[in-house]
């Protein structure tokens, strides 16, 4: 992923450069990797740092953006068993949440493993023409993807991660059932050696 240095404190686990960095006034706090979208604070919780999740938090840290696979750092902390940072972010208040309470929806993330070696350009023309018509269709939020590419001649299959956000379910079903939708995913399957598939319902966003 395309790490910012926030995320390498988060990640390892380093409070007191976070603190300096944040008095500099040069932590960019809530990038989201193109890969997992983690920010800095959901990498400090993965790894249970709690101290730099806390310094994080208190300089400002969103504490509501969603990640690829659908957790917020409150969700993250309670599905590796942080209580310590559980709490924190129960405590903490989020200024900067520009994002209206009331809007649910879902998130879909679709992880495409796999891409049959020297397709991945098939891939991607294949994606990009058809997004532009998903991006038109009543209720989608997101419709978008990134690509993990493996050095030439290895053998290696590429990865390619599609990310598709919906405000509601219905909304989903319903580009399910697109004829146009299950065209792409014929389409898409004759250029993969394998996929897989997780939704997160009901994610607040």
């Amino acid at each position: 992923m395309k790490s910012t240095v926030a995320h390498k404190c988060g990640y390892g686990g380093f409070p007191d450069v976070c603190r300096i960095i944040v008095n500099w006034g040069g932590l960019e706090l809530n990038a989201q990797g193109p890969i997992n979208g983690y920010t800095a604070l959901h990498d400090s919780i993965w790894h249970g740092h709690t101290e730099t999740a806390t310094v994080l938090v208190e300089a400002g840290a969103k504490t509501n953006l969603v990640a690829w696979d659908g957790l917020v750092p409150l969700t993250e902390s309670q599905k590796y068993g942080f209580e310590d940072v559980e709490d924190l972010l129960d405590n903490a208040t989020d200024p900067s949440n520009n994002i209206s309470p009331d809007i649910d929806g879902i998130v879909r993330v679709m992880n495409v493993f796999g891409v049959i070696p020297g397709k991945m350009g098939d891939m991607e023309s294949l994606v990009s023409s058809y997004a532009p018509n998903v991006r038109t269709e009543q209720g989608c939020l997101l419709f978008d993807f990134v690509t993990a590419q493996t050095p030439p001649g290895s053998g290696f299959p590429a990865t390619m991660y599609l990310y598709e956000k919906w405000q509601t379910q219905a909304d989903l079903e319903t580009h399910v059932a697109l004829q146009s939708t299950q065209d792409f995913t014929n389409s898409m399957q004759q250029l993969l050696v394998s996929s897989s598939t997780q939704y997160c319902n009901d994610v607040s966003l």
